[in-house]
């Protein structure tokens, strides 16, 4: 089959929803094995890898998924359905300018939630990296910035004093019971905590480098809340250790 036998194809609505279905069984397949392998500690450095595999995987099958959708849309009628397709995408072509902008980034790792960035007179943590835009902490509360922004302004990732952000603990356990569930336990705790940002679910899973130790990626509201929150943690039997902030 070539290109012009596709094409020649009688595309209808049940076609679309098969595929519709199947690209999204595809997706939900991905997000379930990228779920595996952060839950997982035997792959060992491994996981890091494969991990970062399919993030970039899934950044790059949501545009594709949309644009197949798009095509097998126009291609049941090709006329009337493509005109609806061009003015959507006339009418909202700075919207998908920032989401396409927004995939790039989002596969460039030294842009991520909890580094330090600077655009133009802006300074803040980035606290979310959204479809069109991100999030910013700075000073004076939160901003929202279109990825067009960033390419148009440019933007410095810097380090310095923090306003908040995003830090590391290996957090271990006192005392441990057997068949006791410390991961679901600790994951109430910091929940549940007035020291932790609730827009931002801590990342939490066991460490690959030690059996009982808990690895820990959270967002405090405010410096100085992340000393509050280590001696909440030790109330409630855990010892923590900060190993990295970014």
């Amino acid at each position: 089959m070539n290109i012009e036998d596709i094409f020649n194809i009688d595309y209808n609505w049940v076609d679309l929803i098969f595929l519709s279905v199947i690209l999204v069984l595809v997706y939900m397949l991905l997000l379930f094995l990228r779920k595996i392998v952060f839950n997982i500690s035997f792959l060992g450095g491994a996981r890091s890898f494969i991990k970062r595999v399919l993030d970039i995987t899934l950044i790059l099958y949501e545009p594709l998924f949309i644009l197949v959708i798009l095509s097998a849309f126009v291609m049941i009628k090709p006329g009337i359905h493509g005109l609806i397709v061009g003015v959507l995408l006339v009418m909202g072509f700075s919207h998908i300018r920032n989401y396409f902008h927004g995939r790039l980034f989002m596969s460039d790792k030294s842009l991520k939630a909890g580094r330090r960035i600077r655009i133009t007179d802006q300074e803040g943590i980035i606290t979310e990296m959204g479809r069109m835009g991100i999030q910013v902490r700075s000073d004076d509360g939160m901003h929202y910035i279109p990825y067009h922004i960033l390419v148009t302004e440019g933007y410095v990732m810097s380090s310095g004093e923090k306003i908040g952000g995003y830090y590391r603990l290996n957090i271990t356990r006192e005392k441990t019971e057997a068949g006791h569930n410390y991961l679901s336990e600790l994951s109430n705790i910091l929940i549940s905590s007035p020291y932790v940002d609730g827009d931002h679910k801590p990342e939490i899973e066991r460490s690959i480098h030690a059996q009982d130790t808990i690895d820990v990626r959270l967002l405090v509201k405010e410096e100085q809340h992340l000393n509050d929150l280590i001696a909440l943690l030790s109330e409630y039997g855990y010892q923590s250790k900060i190993t990295k902030s970014n």
